[in-house]
């Protein structure tokens, strides 16, 4: 998992400069299932007008028996059952994927196919999430080069971001008595949230949720003991809320951990802060006992 985190960098910036030129259509759906899904819903919260949906509840719950002009149907590896019968849903379709090897790419009214330019290996980490998303910001407009700055630039801050984390995190799980992990997000980093709860959860097989911050409020709002919280503070226009939950969390004694990007503006942070998880997952799932130093937390 480490080489593929390693990547990144080298990787992200070779997507972008392949991509140069792309444009992607709006007010048409983007249907994948997990990264596929959620890459595309940071995209909506970033004020695109793009329909993502869930590859499954669109085939059974939207589709009405009249075929849509054009879709986007996403898959980055080929485990791809629930995409593939979407295409005879639209009279021509996009396919954005994992490499030109992938089934999705052979459908008569294919119209375009983006390739990643991956392998066909089993990815653990969120490469293949942050491909797609860089995909989906350049065809769509927006220009995250100083995202992939960042990531070249402060590589090992994030790094260390994620050993933290991950000391906090092992912390947790000796607790006797514990009621969860919530990965938190607003707008664009609702995505993130819910792609880090996701390659968690498969990297250490403990369970972790994903979801909005507001949802989280909503929900346990008079229960908040015993559980880790990890909050993504994009320093976006509800930061303040965040971090009012979090001394909330604090008075609960609860523990709160805040994963923070204060110099990108936060329309391109889902870009930079799944990487703080990534390297979370690996010291984990290799038990790694990173140096006793604190988090703070609100």
């Amino acid at each position: 998992m480490l080489a593929e985190i390693k990547k990144i960098p080298g990787k992200t910036l070779e997507i972008f400069e392949k991509n140069q030129g792309l444009q992607l259509p709006q007010k048409v759906y983007y249907l994948g299932l997990g990264a596929s899904y959620y890459a595309p819903l940071a995209l909506r919260y970033c004020g695109r007008q793009i329909y993502p949906e869930t590859a499954t509840e669109f085939n059974h719950y939207i589709y009405q028996k009249e075929k849509f002009p054009l879709g986007i149907l996403i898959s980055l590896n080929s485990d791809n059952r629930a995409v593939l019968p979407l295409r005879s849903l639209f009279y021509e379709y996009i396919a954005i994927t994992d490499n030109r090897s992938n089934e999705i790419t052979k459908g008569d009214n294919l119209l375009l196919t983006i390739d990643m330019g991956l392998n066909d290996d089993h990815y653990r980490s969120s490469l293949p999430y942050l491909l797609l998303l860089i995909t989906l910001y350049q065809g769509l407009g927006l220009n995250c080069f100083p995202a992939i700055e960042y990531i070249r630039k402060d590589f090992d801050f994030y790094e260390a971001k994620g050993r933290l984390m991950a000391e906090e995190i092992q912390k947790f799980f000796l607790k006797d008595s514990t009621n969860g992990i919530y990965i938190l997000g607003n707008g664009p980093n609702v995505a993130t949230a819910k792609q880090a709860a996701m390659m968690l959860t498969n990297v250490t097989n403990r369970h972790f949720v994903g979801m909005s911050l507001s949802h989280f409020e909503q929900m346990f709002k008079d229960n908040l003991r015993d559980r880790l919280v990890i909050i993504i503070n994009d320093n976006g226009p509800v930061k303040e809320i965040a971090f009012r939950l979090g001394e909330k969390i604090k008075e609960e004694e609860s523990r709160c951990i805040f994963v923070e990007e204060i110099d990108l503006t936060w329309l391109y942070t889902p870009i930079n802060l799944i990487l703080p998880f990534d390297f979370a997952g690996y010291y984990i799932s290799q038990k790694h006992k990173p140096n006793r130093i604190s988090v703070s937390s609100p």
